[in-house]
């Protein structure tokens, strides 16, 4: 019996959020990226490194630290 052959793609590939050959060739660069991250009281910004053995965040701010005092 033949089985189904088809091969699932990735929700955030279906969704056309993520182009995982542009960020596989980004991650494998040498520069940093900034990452932010946002929730419902904070946003934080970090530069990010690659590595094998996981990503090393090099710098991390706070929208807190930001703020005029």
């Amino acid at each position: 019996m033949a089985g189904n052959n088809r091969r699932s793609i990735f929700r955030r590939r279906k969704a056309g959020l993520t182009d995982y050959r542009r960020r596989l060739k980004l991650l494998r660069g040498q520069k940093p990226r900034a990452v932010v991250r946002v929730s419902n009281t904070r946003t934080t910004c970090q530069l990010v490194m690659w590595a094998a053995d996981g990503d090393l965040v090099s710098v991390s701010v706070t929208g807190s630290d930001l703020v005029k005092k």
